[in-house]
């Protein structure tokens, strides 16, 4: 079970700095985690 996790958990950290590079040079709006519930009650 362990060596199924070692590849999901290195594609999340992959998807993770991803999105923290998109924050971080502004490439995607951020928004507050309330309004994104807000979004998704809407929904």
């Amino acid at each position: 079970m362990y060596m199924e996790k070692v590849p999901i958990e290195s594609m999340w950290i992959v998807e993770a700095k991803g999105r923290r590079d998109e924050a971080r040079n502004s490439s995607v709006q951020l928004i507050s985690g309330e309004e994104a519930l807000a979004q998704v009650r809407r929904l």
